[in-house]
């Protein structure tokens, strides 16, 4: 059996090792995941999110600060992945928002409508 030479020991390690250093590098920063992200969870927050969906909405923030921490580690794959619940549970927060918004105007018109409706019977009398 030959002995391997020391060269060929590094030449054989750099070989495997490359995999996984190739990984690394192929994944690059989230830059446009975490602009929508950001933009998702202001979105949420102008309309009312803070009040209607607090848990959804608190998740948001939550998972993206994990996001910015996670790529200014350099951990893009952990990154987008919050990035991208942090989306989800902003965009679920601000549906519980629009949600509410939708059942307080629905109160109101049927409230109008009530009243419409006593002042045509209190003409028709």
């Amino acid at each position: 059996m030959p002995k391997s030479s020391p060269m060929r020991m590094v030449a054989v390690s750099m070989l495997v090792a490359l995999p996984a250093f190739a990984g690394c590098a192929s994944v690059p920063p989230p830059v446009d995941q975490l602009a929508v992200s950001r933009a998702a969870i202001e979105q949420a927050r102008a309309n009312g999110a803070l009040a209607a969906a607090p848990a959804d909405y608190e998740r948001a923030l939550e998972r993206m600060r994990a996001a910015e921490a996670a790529n200014r580690d350099e951990r893009y794959r952990d990154a987008r992945l919050l990035a991208e619940e942090a989306e989800v549970d902003a965009r679920a927060a601000l549906a519980k928002a629009d949600a509410a918004r939708s059942r307080q105007a629905l109160a109101e018109i049927e409230k109008s409508l009530q009243a419409l409706r006593q002042e045509a019977q209190r003409g028709a009398q």
